[in-house]
């Protein structure tokens, strides 16, 4: 599944967010993106663990599930 299918954002429509806060000299909108990107890594991190570490797989995979939710 690619990202455009996932997320409701893709990783470059976020990117050109934070590229484009200086214009509008506010940063909410770049630290929103910003904290979408780090729920994605947060989320991949989760599923490499459930993969390294099975006898935590469930703790992981509810990680992982309310970090795709946010």
């Amino acid at each position: 599944m690619n990202t455009s299918q996932r997320y409701r954002y893709n990783s470059e429509q976020l990117q050109h967010i934070l590229d484009q806060a200086g214009i509008y000299m506010c940063a909410c909108p770049a630290q929103v993106a910003t904290q979408m990107l780090e729920l994605r890594k947060l989320h991949q991190y989760q599923l490499n663990c459930m993969d390294e570490m099975p006898q935590l797989a469930d703790t992981h995979r509810r990680i992982a599930e309310a970090a795709e939710r946010a």
